[in-house]
């Protein structure tokens, strides 16, 4: 299944770079946004990418 993580660069409760490496440790199709500007909350343009993801996971599981 693939992945998709947006990452914070501000996240005061999880390290930045938990995230990295569990992103470095993922051998499926995995795609890694980055805000250096945002933390826990998430970041504007973030959505689109996710629903999108949803979306094509959704129709592969319907084509099986």
């Amino acid at each position: 299944m693939p992945v998709w993580m947006c990452i914070g660069l501000v996240d005061t409760i999880t390290p930045p770079s938990t995230f990295f490496a569990a992103y470095n440790r993922l051998t499926c199709d995995k795609e890694i946004a980055v805000s250096r500007n945002y933390g826990r909350e998430g970041f504007p343009g973030s959505i689109v990418p996710r629903l999108q993801l949803f979306m094509d996971v959704l129709q592969n599981e319907a084509a099986v």
